[in-house]
């Protein structure tokens, strides 16, 4: 059996911004009841009251955050994409209409970051990335997945995707139909 010797492009990056971890912080010690003015020899098992439910939550919103990843590969049969823990979705290259990398305002546009949908837009596996990959499906519906590399990302699909003429990846863009 001949290995697969097609150029791939991979891609994984996460999902919530680096700012998000302060927020995280300061929300778990809150909620936890970590005296923070205190200074730390005084406190007492008294004054942490870590309830369990408390402690499970917020483990369970760490983990969610440190570990939600969007996770795209693109080979000579077409791509496949995942957001962390949900099962990958592969997708031939036939089976769509065409894609195009473009702009996105991710809060605008989807109204946060991860697996979301939006009625004009359709469904975003959205990070803080500032460009995505547009899919449009044969049957018009439409998935954007987010890349933080849209030059790599392009030249890519430019060497090695199925060709789009400049006409159809324009009228992709509009929403138009081809």
């Amino acid at each position: 059996m001949q290995p697969n010797t097609s150029p791939i492009y991979t891609e994984s990056h996460r999902v919530l911004p680096k700012g998000m971890v302060w927020i995280l912080l300061i929300a778990s010690l809150v909620v936890l009841e970590i005296p923070l003015l205190a200074p730390w020899e005084s406190w007492t098992l008294q004054e942490i009251r870590p309830n369990g439910g408390a402690v499970a939550f917020m483990a369970l919103v760490w983990w969610f955050a440190l570990g939600a990843r969007i996770r795209l590969r693109l080979d000579a049969a077409g791509l496949r994409y995942q957001f962390w823990f949900l099962p990958a979705k592969k997708v031939s290259w036939q089976a769509l209409k065409g894609w195009y990398v473009r702009e996105v305002v991710t809060v605008e546009e989807f109204g946060g970051w991860g697996v979301l949908r939006s009625s004009k837009r359709g469904w975003g596996y959205v990070s803080t990335a500032a460009w995505g990959l547009q899919l449009v499906f044969a049957d018009g519906r439409r998935v954007l997945i987010s890349t933080q590399e849209p030059e790599a990302l392009r030249r890519w699909l430019e060497a090695q995707a199925p060709p789009l003429s400049e006409f159809e990846i324009r009228l992709l863009a509009r929403g138009q139909k081809v």
